[in-house]
């Protein structure tokens, strides 16, 4: 198990810590944990999401050099407004 030491935290960090802990019958150091698991799993998603995206754009890029749309539906989108 490691240590890690944290010099600096801003009081309203600390206070909220504080609460949190409480509410959920936590010790500080229990809470803090917690906090920091959530926190890398909510960063994993966003990173896993972002990635999905990406592979995505990357799919429809490619599959949009292999047979470009045609410039028709604008024309179309036009002429049906008049």
């Amino acid at each position: 198990m490691h240590t890690i030491q944290l010099r600096n935290l801003p009081e309203e960090i600390y206070e909220g810590l504080k609460a949190s802990a409480k509410a959920s019958k936590r010790s500080m150091t229990q809470e803090a944990i917690n906090a920091l698991e959530i926190f890398l799993k909510n960063r994993n998603s966003v990173e896993e999401e972002k990635e999905r995206k990406m592979n995505a754009f990357e799919e429809l890029r490619q599959l949009h050099e292999k047979s470009p749309l045609p410039k028709i539906p604008f024309e179309w989108i036009t002429e049906d407004r008049k």
